[in-house]
């Protein structure tokens, strides 16, 4: 139960990090687009990815997967409403956001919940041994 969220946590970040190599806006990948000179919103979640990755393997500090994965999300939020928002983006007057970036934010989503969803346990030795020391003072009252 402990390394589920570990796991969890370096799938999502794996799944967001090779969804860079899929068709995100009008059959540009993502790593065209972070390539791009316009697309400096999708940099940062690139980068985002490797933090995600980085963090799950060497020590998964809860925080800073929610930070980097909730920054992220707010940087390709502008990819699916850019109708509303009137936005030009990357400088491609019909933007079409094809599955990639989809499937990008749900990593995001994946990453965020795998933390919060699954709760700190603690070691189970440190349970047992109060669990016993509670029934010996009850024996010794008796």
């Amino acid at each position: 139960m402990k390394q589920y969220p570990r796991i969890i946590t370096l799938c999502s970040g794996l799944l967001s990090f090779f969804c860079f190599s899929l068709p995100w806006v009008n059959n540009d990948s993502g790593i065209e687009l972070v390539n791009s000179d316009g697309a400096a919103f999708i940099s940062v979640a690139f980068v985002a990815t490797l933090v995600i990755i980085g963090t799950s393997l060497f020590r998964l500090s809860r925080g800073i997967v929610v930070i980097s994965s909730c920054f992220s999300l707010f940087c390709i939020l502008p990819l699916f409403f850019h109708d509303i928002l009137n936005l030009d983006i990357v400088n491609l007057s019909p933007v079409s956001v094809q599955f990639g970036a989809f499937l990008t934010a749900v990593g995001f989503f994946l990453a965020i919940a795998s933390v919060l969803y699954f709760p700190k346990t603690e070691d189970s030795s440190a349970h047992d041994g109060d669990e016993k020391d509670e029934t010996d003072h009850q024996g010794d009252e008796e």
